[in-house]
C-alpha cells in the first residue's frame, strides 16, 4: 500500500507507508470552510500600456517606423507636383532640359520611396520580433512561477493556446499600429496641401 502526499515543495507524489509513518509526527490538521465562507475569484487586469512599456526597444523602433513613414509619405505627396510641373510648364513650353530634369526627379523619388518601404518593413519585423519574444519569455516566466495545481487541473493544449493567442495579440497591435501612422500622417499631409493649395478647400 502507498499513500499519495501533495508536496508544496516536490508537488504529488506517492511514498510508502513505511516512509510516512517515519516521517508522521502524530498531528493532523484539517481545515474546513464554513457556511459563510464564499470563493472569491480574483483577476489582475493587464493594461495595454503595460504589456508596451515592458518590450524593451519599443519606442525606438516606433521613432523609426514614424519617420520612414512620415518621408514615404511625404514624397507620395510630393510626387503628384511633379506631375503638374510636367503638365502644365515643361509640355506647353517644350522645354526638354526642364521635362528631363523633372523626369529625373520623379525617378529619383521613386527609389528612394522603395528603399524607404524595405527599410521601414523590416523595421516593422523588428519590432513585432521585439514583442513576440519579449511577450513569450514573459509569459514562459510567469508559468514557471505557477503551482503544480495549475498544470493539472488544464490540458497541454490550453497552456499551448495562451501562447498562441499571443501571436495573434501581436499581429494585430503590429498591424494597428504602422496603419494609425500612415494614416495619421496621410490625413495631416493632405490637410496641408489642401491649405497650401487653397485655404477654402478646408
Amino acid at each position: 500500500h502507498r499513500a499519495v502526499l501533495h508536496d508544496p515543495a516536490r508537488g504529488r507524489r506517492a511514498v510508502s507507508l513505511t516512509e510516512l509513518s517515519h516521517s508522521f509526527t502524530g498531528i493532523a490538521l484539517e481545515a474546513w470552510p464554513g457556511s459563510e465562507f464564499t470563493a472569491d475569484s480574483v483577476r489582475h487586469r493587464i493594461h495595454l500600456r503595460t504589456l508596451i512599456g515592458s518590450v524593451h526597444g519599443l519606442k525606438g523602433a516606433l521613432g523609426k517606423i514614424f519617420c520612414l513613414s512620415l518621408v514615404f509619405e511625404t514624397i507620395n505627396l510630393v510626387m503628384p507636383i511633379g506631375t503638374q510641373l510636367v503638365m502644365d510648364h515643361a509640355i506647353p513650353a517644350g522645354d526638354r532640359g526642364l521635362l528631363s530634369l523633372i523626369c529625373a526627379g520623379l525617378m529619383l523619388f521613386i527609389l528612394l520611396r522603395a528603399a524607404i518601404g524595405m527599410v521601414r518593413a523590416w523595421s516593422g519585423l523588428v519590432m513585432a520580433t521585439l514583442i513576440n519574444v519579449q511577450w513569450q519569455a514573459g509569459l514562459f516566466t510567469h508559468l514557471l512561477r505557477l503551482p503544480l495545481g495549475y498544470f493539472e487541473r488544464r490540458k497541454l493544449g490550453d497552456i499551448q493556446s495562451r501562447f498562441g493567442s499571443l501571436d495573434t495579440l501581436r499581429s494585430t497591435f503590429t498591424t494597428s499600429i504602422v496603419g494609425a501612422i500612415m494614416d495619421g500622417i496621410m490625413v495631416i499631409g493632405v490637410l496641408v496641401m489642401m491649405v497650401l493649395y487653397g485655404g477654402w478647400l478646408t
